[in-house]
């Protein structure tokens, strides 16, 4: 919602949440907790995705409604979800949704191995050298801050 239209790629359709959810197969939940997002996918969000829709969240775990999700699991109202957060954390091995066979949880540093590690440490020296160089930086997160 935040992205002007004249900023979007060709190949890039905008459209509202409902629809994205109501076309999408798979959803990925990529936005960071805030007010305007915590439960964004709540029991009606929720509904509106295909019954053969996966939901994926690698974001924050509040951003899903998880009693929701896992009654989505349970009435088969979604073929599958996979998180690597949850709202509380470490979850327990109560966990609802836990439960499910339709259901993946890893730890959120599924990222992580030993070169991944080394190629973070490259990549950040690289960029501080880029910047004292006076060159604009390769990863630069705000690229799109005045979007």
């Amino acid at each position: 919602p935040l992205v002007k239209s004249e900023r979007v790629p060709d190949y890039v359709t905008l459209v509202s949440l409902e629809e994205l959810l109501a076309q999408s197969d798979v959803v990925s939940v990529h936005c960071p907790l805030c007010d305007t997002t915590r439960n964004l996918l709540d029991e009606k969000n929720l509904g509106l995705m295909k019954p053969s829709a996966y939901l994926i969240n690698t974001a924050r775990g509040s951003i899903v409604d998880e009693v929701a999700l896992e009654k989505m699991l349970a009435e088969k109202r979604l073929a599958g979800a996979a998180m690597d957060v949850l709202s509380r954390e470490p979850g327990t091995v109560d966990h609802p949704l836990f439960k499910h066979d339709n259901f993946l949880c890893t730890p959120h540093m599924a990222w992580h191995s030993e070169e991944s590690d080394e190629e973070l440490k490259r990549k950040a020296a690289e960029e501080v050298l880029r910047v004292l160089r006076g060159e604009a930086p390769r990863y630069q997160v705000n690229k799109f801050a005045s979007v």
